[in-house]
């Protein structure tokens, strides 16, 4: 309590109180009861705690501001007028407000637009202490046996900290008022506005994009540079040493996308949370692409015997040597979040079944022999791949259920058919007509 204002006005609210209680336990039985003189002393002591507020709201500073809102929205209220010896006694409908709306709305906006400053300020700070965290060799932490970063949970709490802070702003119920509303519900909220959500949390909250956005960048920027430096890398120690640290930074920096995901779907306008979900999902997009680079580069090639004459008479086993191919891959998620590493191998798996639909519509004409060949192993493999990456931790059951729906389809006679039946397919389906207009990376 170092500011002379919060000395003030705390010094005040005690000696407010404390007549209160000398009137109301020594004084009024002197009085008869039509004086009322308990609340002819509380208007007193109120007119003047009003008058000496709005002078110290002239003079005060950024700490001050936020102790005088609280005084004024919650503490006079709750150690004052809600006094369990006094609440029955006094009659704070006859009060006006400690501060004049004029004053209060200066004093609100100059202390929300100061935690909005403080916000931006430590949001910067995080990022920039984990991108000196990256390039020191020391970007992820190990709990549990997974990769993980600090970075979410303190932006979370900055988030909830400014919102916190930010009650001060809005007022307490008066104790004398009623309502035909429910608990969480203001008389100033639309109806499809949540209870919780007050218009000055988008203030903090539109924080985040930005700062989203700048935390990909970085994350993007740190990956081409070790990049560059694994080209440059001549000891083969060194390069894997290198390749291992980067990894686990992106397993750790996907951890932390899937936290900040959860905790800011709960309190956000629609409009501002779509911003920032995009941001994460560029973000995830960011780490999905890093994480599988060497098994994207190599997919295309992989899958190349997809309906060729030796995958559709059942001599090349395509899916055998992708699965040899994939299984080490994969074996180095192990120390990924679970429910991180089973968002990659779902995207994996989809761009393995994209592969199959692809193919098969660059494919040429078959016969009906031929036809009922490739969508029997065609079928099969999708089984064979729904096992593989169930083991692994991942398998989609959606791109599944395509894959053996497309497998049907093939077995129609008609070819011109069977493209209106994969048209229509990619109808219902979104995520397969996503993949066949952008296609999965390729080398």
């Amino acid at each position: 309590m170092s500011s002379s204002v919060k000395q003030e006005v705390l010094r005040l609210g005690r000696v407010i109180l404390r007549d209160l209680l000398f009137l109301s336990r020594s004084v009024v039985q002197s009085y008869t009861d039509h004086l009322d003189i308990l609340n002819h002393f509380l208007k007193l002591y109120h007119n003047s705690f009003r008058l000496r507020l709005q002078e110290l709201a002239d003079v005060s500073l950024d700490s001050d501001r936020a102790y005088l809102l609280l005084w004024t929205n919650h503490s006079y209220q709750r150690e004052v007028l809600l006094h369990a010896e006094l609440k029955d006694r006094l009659k704070s409908e006859d009060l006006g407000p400690l501060l004049s709306p004029v004053v209060l709305k200066k004093i609100q906006g100059q202390h929300r637009d100061s935690i909005q400053s403080r916000v931006h300020f430590w949001l910067n700070n995080i990022l920039l202490k984990e991108e000196k965290s990256w390039r020191s060799g020391s970007g992820s932490e190990m709990i549990d046996g997974f990769c993980f970063s600090p970075l979410a949970l303190d932006v979370i709490q900055v988030i909830d900290g400014a919102l916190q802070e930010l009650k001060c702003l809005s007022p307490d119920q008066r104790p004398d008022q009623t309502s035909d509303q429910t608990p969480d519900q203001r008389p100033d909220q639309r109806p499809d506005q949540r209870p919780d959500q007050r218009p000055d949390q988008s203030q903090i909250f539109s924080e985040l994009p930005g700062f989203l956005s700048s935390y990909r960048h970085s994350l993007e920027e740190f990956l081409k540079e070790n990049l560059k430096e694994n080209l440059k890398e001549n000891l083969k120690e060194n390069l894997k040493e290198n390749q291992i640290n980067t990894a686990r930074v992106v397993k750790a920096q996907l951890v932390c996308e899937e936290q900040l995901r959860l905790s800011q779907s709960q309190e956000m306008n629609v409009a501002l949370r779509r911003r920032c979900l995009d941001a994460l999902s560029a973000l995830r997009d960011c780490g999905y692409c890093s994480l599988t680079s060497n098994v994207q580069s190599q997919l295309k090639t992989l899958l190349s015997g997809l309906w060729t004459q030796p995958w559709l008479s059942g001599t090349l086993d395509v899916l055998d040597f992708l699965l040899d191919f994939l299984s080490p891959k994969l074996d180095q998620l192990q120390d990924l979040k679970p429910t991180c590493r089973k968002i990659v191998l779902n995207r994996l798996h989809q761009e393995v079944a994209l592969r199959f639909v692809k193919n098969l519509l660059k494919s040429r004409k078959q016969n009906h022999e031929d036809q009922e060949g490739g969508a029997s192993r065609m079928k099969a493999d999708a089984h064979k791949l729904h096992t593989f990456f169930t083991a692994q931790g991942g398998a989609c059951e959606r791109t599944t259920h395509i894959l053996i729906q497309v497998s049907e389809v093939v077995r129609l006679k008609d070819p011109d058919f069977i493209q209106l039946e994969l048209v229509s397919l990619t109808q219902t389906c979104p995520d397969l007509r996503a993949g066949l207009v952008k296609g999965p990376p390729t080398s």
